[in-house]
């Protein structure tokens, strides 16, 4: 029996492992020399960057920052808040089987836990011990080329069969895009009020991928410490900024499964006398997922062929969505006899209204 089969190729992303794994750690580092006036920690805000792997034989060693940023209490009465940025590495080392030099790497960090406090054991030296675990999901994947049955069919015989489809990741990509907002403030401070610190909330910040648009709604908060120069109280206020912001992001297709995050990459905040200037910078992180539907073919079942509506000798005229092997499909003959009988140069060029000999 002559089977006629259609097939396909494509370049898959095919996971081989998908690990999480913890790092666990407590550091000792001693606070530097114009710190040592430390008395007691208000806040600390920490921040997972500069990471970067290498693999080696079945492992992957991990590395990168912790940026830590402290405000507290001095001993010093005349400036009696001070704040301190501070790096501090960490590093990890996570088991992988077969790793081969076609072997690709997705790692994702995420701070789970992170402690900070002042060292009472050591008391040569202000020292601050930090306690810290860092979740992180270690992808590794291999693109490889596949060649697969996407349609078949017998010119002497009907088959019938079940024709799921499934979803299949053609590759994933990482993308990242800065956003930088710009406000200015007018007398939004009380007199004799000094800023101490300040955060970004980007909860209240919607992110959207529209085609290839990447469109931010919503508002930016803006969160002061301030410090009231006459009593030397500390109090906060939270400033709402309106963001609108539309982007484009190239190689985004329709689809495309699309996972986005966003971030306070910078945040500056300048004062002058009770006007501020607000300069932000946000990182928007995204994993695009290319995906692609295959045809799953199952449970043939093979049965007489019906001839009494197919002649030996057919015009057929191409309707829109047509392609040579939607009519060789529907006459039971082949695609190469059609176009060796018509003479066409172009298998995957024919034409809307275009009659087309067909001979079984």
């Amino acid at each position: 029996n002559k089977i006629e089969c259609k097939m396909c190729k494509n370049q898959f992303c095919n996971i081989i492992q998908d690990k999480k794994s913890i790092i666990v750690s407590k550091e000792d580092f001693m606070l530097p020399k114009d710190a040592e006036d430390f008395f007691e920690l208000l806040n600390v805000e920490s921040k997972i960057c500069n990471t970067e792997f290498k693999e080696s034989y079945n492992k992957v060693m991990l590395k990168g920052d912790i940026d830590i940023k402290m405000i507290y209490l001095s001993e010093n009465q005349d400036e009696s808040v001070k704040k301190l940025n501070y790096t501090l590495p960490f590093s990890a080392m996570v088991e992988l089987d077969n790793i081969t030099d076609s072997s690709k790497f997705d790692i994702d960090y995420v701070m789970e836990e992170f402690n900070l406090k002042l060292n009472p054991d050591i008391t040569t030296t202000k020292t601050m011990t930090a306690d810290f675990q860092i979740g992180v999901n270690v992808t590794m994947f291999e693109n490889e080329d596949v060649e697969y049955v996407e349609d078949f069919y017998c010119q002497n015989r009907e088959l019938n069969y079940d024709l799921d489809n499934i979803n299949a990741v053609k590759k994933f990509s990482n993308f990242n895009k800065n956003i930088d907002i710009k406000e200015n403030v007018s007398n939004i401070l009380d007199e004799n009020t000094r800023i101490l610190d300040y955060k970004l909330d980007t909860n209240n910040i919607n992110l959207e991928v529209i085609n290839n648009n990447l469109k931010l709604d919503g508002q930016a908060k803006v969160i002061l410490l301030l410090q009231d120069l006459n009593t030397l109280e500390l109090e906060t206020k939270t400033i709402d900024i309106i963001v609108n912001e539309s982007n484009e992001i190239e190689n985004i297709l329709s689809n495309s499964n699309i996972d986005i995050d966003i971030a306070c990459e910078n945040i500056t905040v300048s004062q002058n006398g009770q006007d501020i200037e607000i300069k932000i910078q946000l990182k928007i992180t995204g994993r695009v997922e290319d995906i692609a539907s295959i045809n799953v073919i199952g449970n043939i079942l093979d049965e007489e062929l019906d001839t009494s509506n197919l002649d030996s000798i057919n015009i057929y005229i191409v309707k829109p969505q047509d392609t040579l092997w939607t009519i060789a499909k529907k006459y039971k003959t082949s695609v190469d006899k059609i176009v060796m009988t018509n003479n066409i140069a172009d298998p995957e060029m024919i034409d809307v209204g275009q009659k087309i000999l067909v001979i079984r």
